[in-house]
């Protein structure tokens, strides 16, 4: 099964309904989060694995400086994108199967919390 951003979009959504109403900016900002860190975890990972700490340490700030421009980026992009598009995602999905809303909304739980893992861990362990 693919990563359904839409689907995690709407999800948030509708988590956070009653306090962003339709324009749902916090699910904008969970989706983005959650592309930004797998875009991390993609140049994180191999990088830690071919150089030393010490030796990206000067780098820091000029990375840090890049990923916030990314993540505006990605969050420009997600607002334009979701802008609107929660009454056709539910829609499409209000009708699913109690059994079906509990197994995605683990997984959606899951695409939370997954990304953080390899930064968590590269940080502390390497």
């Amino acid at each position: 099964m693919a990563l359904n951003f839409d689907y995690i979009y709407y999800r948030l959504a509708k988590f956070f309904l009653k306090g962003d109403g339709k324009d749902a900016i916090r699910a904008v900002l969970g989706v983005s989060m959650i592309q930004l860190l797998i875009v991390g975890d993609l140049v994180l990972i191999p990088t830690r694995i071919m150089w030393d700490r010490h030796e990206t340490a000067p780098y820091s700030k000029v990375i840090g400086g890049i990923l916030v421009v990314l993540l505006l980026i990605i969050i420009i992009f997600n607002y334009i994108k979701y802008k609107s598009k929660y009454d056709e995602f539910d829609d499409r999905w209000k009708d699913e199967t109690r059994l079906s809303r509990v197994v995605k909304g683990f997984l959606v739980l899951i695409c939370l919390i997954l990304p953080w893992v390899p930064i968590f861990i590269l940080g502390t362990f390497m």
